[in-house]
């Protein structure tokens, strides 16, 4: 007992001797703290980053643009899955989209994309909050940035891409207050490519200050460059993966590092001011080449169409009263055949009484517009049988991406019928021209879409032209009733799959009294807004003057082909 008692009362004393000492060494510095082990969130098990094509409304910049400007392109979005795992580290998951594949500026001048990404947390829980809640969003800031020999490229003008960053108060609801540049986060911004852009890994790295993002001035780093500071003794990275980008027209290879442009060899799958929503190649059939012809004819009452050849000579693509298109399916995606045109140009509708002498009449469009649409296999079979067996498909018609030539669109124009308008006219047998072949004409509860007829109202506008077809799986009907030629119904939407889509630019440039232009028009004398339109169309038609105006003296005055090679339907 009395050798315990000592035993303890050593102990004590010792123990505090040390603790005086500690307490009595004059500014003993502090532990540092491990910031990567007291971040204040979890680690992200998972991450979704898409990819959505859009515009911005008329007149809005892209540097001063919020989300309230951005207009989205249906249909348009694309997403990578990246997860991480002991294995693999951070890698894009197994069956997920493996790169993005967009246009630059050379292409779309006016296309954007909103750049989101999503956080997951270890039990499969949305964790973008935890960056933002609690202080964490003055300390977190992702960097879009690109690396060249291994190195950090910080010159903005090497810089192929441009990003603002549209972050919001709250980081789920894109209407409340922006933060932009204030606080930039980079959950999700826009971003587009520049005309010389080529095929690029983009670095996306999510930086965590371990005091502040914000610099001593107040400033904070630009989205391509995270700085000395951020990237040596005040930061560390949570997130850092490289996301593959397929710039239509440069490298379809894997993105490297300094790549150069190659030629698409086996054609263009864009055109100039829209997005190439082909290369998302929605194709879930056996078909591997389209054909699609329009004809420029009249209705003979409210319903039949009547085409007959027109003249030879006219050199112009778009003047011809049959414009042609061919898609061909390459290396997964939807490509116009090398050496064929890759738009149509339309003549704007006038709407006409059915019977001239009689006022109270039904009215009918002229111009209208016959098409028919010819699928084929790999073997070049014509396979449009496959399509046709009763309440089985429908196709659709539906404009999208809508421009105005002088930038001012108007409340109608989100009306799909105000731009175009189409008629249903198959047949069963579905390869026989009704009027020719007394072929059975499809009522109107089996609109099937491999023939019919448009025509286009409003002048000066420009959109792409979705061409979709539907598997309808038992709901062709709603009440016995078919969806229109522009929407799918929410009931065929939800048991029904689109499985085939096309995109084709349209033009409606020319009316009317373009038809009546000769050797003694002036470009320059005409109206402002006519000339305007008819320069674009020479543009866009790589002609001249003077050949437009020999092409529609061929057209006004040349020899029209035999009845034999018109179309009725």
């Amino acid at each position: 007992m009395f050798k315990t008692n000592i035993f303890s009362k050593l102990v004590f004393l010792t123990l505090t001797c040390l603790t005086l000492m500690v307490s009595c060494s004059p500014k003993e510095p502090k532990k540092p703290t491990d910031e990567t082990k007291n971040k204040l969130h979890e680690d992200p098990f998972k991450a979704e980053v898409s990819l959505q094509a859009g515009t911005l409304k008329a007149n809005v910049s892209f540097n001063q643009a919020t989300l309230l400007d951005f207009q989205p392109i249906a249909d348009s979005k694309q997403t990578i899955t990246w997860e991480t795992s002991k294995e693999k580290g951070w890698h894009i998951k197994d069956g997920s989209l493996q790169a993005f594949q967009v246009v630059n500026q050379s292409k779309a001048k006016d296309l954007l994309y909103l750049l989101r990404i999503v956080y997951y947390n270890a039990k499969g829980e949305v964790m973008n909050e935890q960056f933002v809640k609690n202080g964490q969003d003055k300390i977190h800031q992702h960097f879009f940035s690109i690396y060249k020999n291994h190195k950090l490229i910080h010159k903005k003008t090497l810089i192929p891409y441009d990003y603002t960053y549209q972050d919001t108060k709250v980081w789920n609801d894109d209407k409340s207050e922006a933060l932009g540049a204030k606080n930039p986060i980079g959950l999700k911004g826009f971003i587009r490519f520049k005309p010389k852009a080529k095929s690029l890994s983009l670095a996306i790295e999510l930086v965590h200050a371990f005091s502040s993002k914000y610099e001593k001035d107040g400033s904070v780093n630009p989205f391509y460059f995270s700085g000395k500071r951020l990237r040596g003794s005040e930061g560390t990275f949570d997130i850092s993966i490289r996301v593959p980008f397929l710039i239509e027209g440069t490298s379809e290879d894997k993105p490297q590092e300094g790549s150069q442009d190659k030629a698409n060899d086996e054609g263009t799958a864009l055109d100039n001011g829209f997005v190439a929503q082909n290369l998302r190649a929605i194709n879930k059939t056996n078909v591997k080449k389209v054909v699609i012809k329009m004809y420029e004819g009249h209705l003979h009452g409210l319903k039949g169409f009547h085409y007959i050849a027109g003249p030879s000579g006219i050199t112009n693509p778009f003047l011809r009263l049959e414009q042609e298109l061919t898609f061909e399916y390459i290396k997964n995606k939807w490509c116009f055949k090398k050496g064929q045109v890759n738009k149509f140009v339309f003549f704007k509708s006038k709407m006409y009484h059915n019977n001239p002498s009689d006022k109270n009449s039904p009215m009918t469009p002229a111009p209208v517009y016959g098409c028919w649409i010819d699928y084929y296999d790999a073997e070049g079979k014509h396979i449009n049988g496959d399509f046709v067996q009763k309440g089985a498909y429908q196709h659709f018609f539906i404009p999208r991406q809508t421009q105005a030539l002088d930038g001012h669109l108007d409340e109608s124009d989100k009306e799909a019928k105000n731009l175009l308008n189409y008629v249903y006219r198959d047949t069963t047998p579905w390869d026989r021209e009704g009027q020719h072949n007394k072929a059975r004409f499809n009522d109107e509860t089996e609109p099937l879409g491999l023939k019919g007829f448009f025509n286009y109202p409003t002048l000066n506008r420009n959109f792409l032209l979705s061409i979709q077809l539907w598997q309808t799986n038992g709901a062709k009907l709603t009440n016995g009733k078919a969806s229109p030629f522009y929407a799918p119904s929410p009931e065929l939407i939800k048991q029904g799959e689109k499985v085939l889509e096309l995109n084709i630019p349209t033009y409606v440039l020319l009316n009317e009294q373009d038809k009546e232009l000769d050797e003694d028009s002036s470009l320059e004398a005409l109206e402002e807004g006519r000339q305007k339109r008819l320069k674009y169309f020479l543009n866009l038609s790589n002609q001249t003057w003077a050949e437009l105006i020999t092409d529609i003296d061929n057209r006004l005055w040349g020899e029209y082909g035999k009845e034999s090679e018109g179309r009725w339907f």
